[in-house]
């Protein structure tokens, strides 16, 4: 480590010595001084934790302190640098900036700690610059106040009558290229670091601006900051602050008055405001059956004294507020409400009820709306946080059991019912049943669901039915343009739905699963697909001296459409010459041996024909379908409420 930081020292050396050479070797008149670049060679050498060297492209930042171990950069900048094999590269510090390194940089002549971080790393230790850098001060030196000589007019070399003492230029030649004085008559002298004014049109004197460095005094020579005024301000206009980070906008010095960078004001200890009125008594009440009152009212001095009556309490007191404890919680016999008891969950993952009994026959909460007529609720929860796990009610089961039940004993009763806003008109032409949970999307907008089923494992829906003649899942469309069953698979985005004319359209193949080896094994056997829809019959017949009528099924006639061309396939059982079909009519066609042989062998057929009402179609479009992704997405999005939800009951 030692020897790499020696190493890294004689490079830095070696390039500001480099660069200084060159700086001495340029001109030094103010036209050249303008341009004296504000770079400073810089070689170094990268690697990583384990130090190792880091060859090729690297982003390295430099950075410049004031201290050798701690504080925050003076300045700094990221440069791209190629290294060679062993990490080593060299670049010019300040050549990512338009004007290079600072100049004020070096100006106070502090030393100056040279911090490297390498692809984002530790950074390496800092490293002390030497005295070339600072070179760069020489460029100001050539300038007054940041300007070259030119920038400015030549003073007058007498005052008034008086003669110039100094020597004359000692080159006659020189003397006459000298350029006339600008202004011959200007006369004037004062005092260093005041800034001059002119007192007639033809004469200069000190002004009450004095500049020390950078500070600029008003009635001072000695400010204190970049603008130091001694003396009342006025600003007969608006007078904009503009604070610099978090410094205060505004200060009162030597009190705790100020305004902060976002306009925040602090006042002093005591700060007190203009006010109207007086107050010549001031008085207390209370109710008796809570509270005593003391000392009311006053009139000139004294004290109110509010007690009391019992003390708010979390326990079980009688008479008592109630007072939660540390937990947020407290202790009551019998909560009894004439009117509406609520309960609102209104942060996030909050339960708006939670109650609990050690009870095996207790009831935690029970609810009951003892009205026969009206929508009357005997539990009711709302919540209205935006997170997914609030809720307004909620039921767990922790050791078996159910953690909500919903119980109807009349034909027309619904255990457990949930409803989006209103009721659909769907809805309406199921209601007259008993059922057990019913959910009712309402009229909500499209892929809002009225039964939700979601799970990681297991079974998302789970049906069981032991009736001998009703379906376990029965489902069905009312719109006439409705899919009444649709089934995706989200990963693959394969799916089968039932459309709205009772077709079975499915993106994968449709197989009959069939058990062989005894069982031990199951095998798919897929479905012939075709373009159009085609019914099957098969038969076996024999010729008679080479032919053989073959009658078509009735029933398999009323299923497809006979009058239009429909195909045979014979297939001999024998050797004999061949076979043709002749004399196909809508009921019957005819089997003959082929160059008119009379044989009498057996043989098979096969009849395929389109189904009746089915003849034009082939390749069905389904361009148009629903887009399964899209249904999915739908599902997802939890649909705006269209009203207030307080005021949203579902009407049964």
């Amino acid at each position: 480590m030692k020897f790499g930081r020696y190493l890294f020292g004689i490079y830095l050396v070696i390039s500001l010595l480099g660069s200084s050479l060159v700086a001495q070797q340029q001109p030094t008149s103010a036209s050249v001084a303008a341009t004296v670049p504000r770079l400073v060679n810089f070689s170094g050498r990268t690697a990583d934790l384990q130090g190792k060297p880091i060859s090729g492209i690297a982003g390295v930042t430099f950075a410049i302190y004031k201290d050798q171990y701690e504080g925050a950069p003076l300045w700094l900048e990221t440069q791209n640098v190629q290294a060679d094999t062993k990490g080593n590269y060299t670049v010019q510090l300040g050549a990512t900036k338009p004007d290079g390194l600072p100049l004020d940089l070096f100006s106070s002549g502090d030393a100056r700690w040279l911090g490297v971080t390498v692809n984002g790393g530790q950074q390496q230790p800092r490293v002390l610059l030497l005295s070339v850098p600072y070179a760069l001060k020489a460029a100001d030196a050539e300038t007054i106040g940041g300007l070259p000589p030119s920038a400015f007019a030549l003073a007058n070399k007498t005052q008034g009558t008086g003669t110039n003492t100094k020597s004359a230029p000692a080159s006659t030649s020189s003397a006459k290229n000298t350029a006339p004085l600008a202004n011959p008559e200007v006369t004037g002298k004062g005092v260093v670091d005041y800034i001059p004014m002119w007192d007639t049109t033809s004469d200069i004197v000190d002004s009450i601006l004095f500049q020390k460095s950078s500070q600029i005094g008003i009635n001072t020579t000695s400010p204190a900051a970049t603008l130091d005024v001694n003396g009342k301000s006025d600003v007969r206009d608006t007078l904009t602050l503009f604070p610099k980070g978090t410094d205060s906008t505004l200060a009162v010095n030597g009190s705790a008055f100020k305004v902060d960078q976002t306009g925040k004001v602090t006042f002093v200890s005591g700060q007190t405001f203009p006010g109207t009125g007086t107050a010549t008594s001031v008085g207390l009440s209370a109710p008796t059956t809570d509270f005593t009152v003391t000392g009311s009212p006053v009139t000139k001095s004294g004290t109110l004294n509010l007690n009391w009556s019992v003390a708010p309490t979390s326990s079980d007191t009688a008479n008592a507020i109630v007072k939660r404890d540390a937990s947020g919680s407290f202790s009551a016999t019998t909560i009894t409400a004439t009117g509406q008891l609520v309960a609102q969950a209104t942060v996030g993952n909050g339960n708006a009820v939670e109650a609990s009994s050690a009870s095996p026959v207790a009831t935690v909460i029970y609810g009951g709306a003892s009205s026969s007529t009206g929508a009357t609720w005997g539990v009711e929860g709302e919540q209205f946080s935006s997170d997914p796990g609030a809720s307004g009610v909620v039921g767990r089961a922790h050791h078996g059991g159910v953690g909500v039940t919903g119980l109807s004993d009349g034909q027309s009763m619904i255990a457990v019912y949930g409803q989006y806003i209103s009721e659909s008109s769907a809805g309406s032409t199921t209601s007259k049943r008993p059922i057990g949970v019913w959910g009712d999307g309402g009229v909500g907008p499209s892929g809002s669901a009225g039964v939700l089923g979601t799970a990681d494992g297991g079974y998302g829906g789970l049906f069981a039915n032991n009736s001998p003649s009703d379906a376990t899942l029965f489902a069905y469309a009312i719109n006439s343009a409705s899919n009444s069953f649709y089934a995706l698979n989200a990963a693959t985005n394969q799916y089968c739905y039932v459309d709205a004319s009772g077709n079975l359209n499915c993106s994968g193949a449709k197989h009959a699963v069939v058990p062989i080896d005894g069982g031990k094994r199951k095998v798919a056997l897929s479905a012939i697909e075709s373009p159009e829809n085609w019914f099957e019959d098969f038969g076996s017949a024999q010729l008679i001296n080479g032919v053989a009528v073959i009658r078509l099924d009735p029933d398999f006639i009323q299923t497809v459409n006979t009058e239009k061309h429909y195909r045979v396939f014979p297939v001999p059982n024998g050797d004999c010459r061949g076979l043709y079909v002749t004399n196909k009519s809508a009921k019957s066609f005819e089997v003959r041996e082929l160059g008119g042989g009379t044989s009498n062998i057996r043989f098979d057929y096969r009849v395929t024909a389109i189904r009746s009402k089915y003849e034009t179609v082939r390749f069905e479009d389904h361009t148009n379908d629903p887009d399964p992704r899209k249904m999915l997405e739908q599902s997802r999005v939890k649909p705006a409420l269209s009203s207030d939800p307080v005021s949203v009951k579902p009407i049964r």
